[in-house]
Parts: structure tokens; C-alpha cells; sequence
């Protein structure tokens, strides 16, 4: 990677996880990890309607933060948009553990349609239920230029 665009990954990188863990969004990521752990720990465990519904904050506050760093490193600034998504594969993929994991396609199947159902409700569905499974770079682009 060139200096420029590491600079750049940088600058992303920097927006995103400052906005990401903000106060109110790292007390909800911190109870949402809780409930994560024990879920995967006890298998009586069952999420309660305060899990589900920090889950679903934390998934529309980071697509929201997401759509802003598009608009503002993309759209604004005209950055490349592969270094988005090698910003993207390195906070949402590799350091976080709450969201975009297969364990939530297990979860909507087999334990938890309510959860699936309290998604559906949301004003964008289909992009939140993604911030739960992950997604590739093609829906994250479509996703963020169609919102842009």
C-alpha cells in the first residue's frame, strides 16, 4: 500500500472506531458481547428482549456510521473504495466478535426467530440483518452508494 492510502486507511480507520465506541455505543457493544458469551457458554441461556433490542441498536448505529464514512471518504473526498472495504474486513471482521459472524445464521434458524422478526421491523431489514451474518463487498457498496 502506498503512503497516500495508508494515510488514508488510516483516516477511515480512525472515523470509524472513534464513532463506533463512542460512550453510549460502547456500553451497548459491551452488553451486547455479555449476552453473546453467554449464550455461547450456556445453552439454557435464551436472549432477553434488552439483548435483542441492544443487538438491533448497535447493528443500525453502526450501519449508520457506516453510511456516514461512505459519504464522507468516498462520495466527499473521493478515496478509493478498496481501501473502505480493507478498513471494513479489519474492524467489522477482525477486531469485533458481537456482529457479522455466522453464529447469527444458526441463531435466526434454530433459536431465535423473534430476533429475526424485531429485524424485519426495522426501517432497512435487509441491511441490518446483513450487520448480523456479515456481508461481501458487493452488498456493502450497493448498500452504501444506493444510500449515498
Amino acid at each position: 500500500m502506498r503512503r497516500g492510502d495508508i494515510i488514508k486507511h488510516k483516516e477511515i480507520e480512525h472515523y470509524l472506531t472513534t464513532n463506533m465506541y463512542e460512550p453510549e455505543l460502547a456500553n451497548i457493544y459491551t452488553k451486547c458481547a455479555e449476552a453473546k458469551i453467554e449464550f455461547g457458554a450456556n445453552i439454557d441461556y435464551t436472549f432477553t428482549d434488552e439483548d435483542k433490542n441492544n443487538f438491533i441498536k448497535l447493528a443500525s448505529a453502526w450501519s449508520a456510521i457506516l453510511r456516514k464514512a461512505w459519504r464522507i471518504f468516498i462520495s466527499e473526498k473521493e478515496y478509493n473504495p478498496d481501501i473502505f472495504w480493507d478498513v471494513f474486513i479489519q474492524i467489522f471482521v477482525l477486531r469485533q466478535h458481537v456482529l457479522m459472524d455466522d453464529t447469527w445464521i444458526e441463531v435466526f434458524k434454530n433459536w431465535d426467530r423473534d430476533l429475526l422478526n424485531m429485524i424485519r421491523k426495522t426501517s432497512n431489514p435487509k441491511f441490518i440483518e446483513k450487520m448480523f451474518i456479515g456481508l461481501d463487498y458487493k452488498d456493502l457498496r450497493k448498500e452504501l452508494e444506493n444510500n449515498d
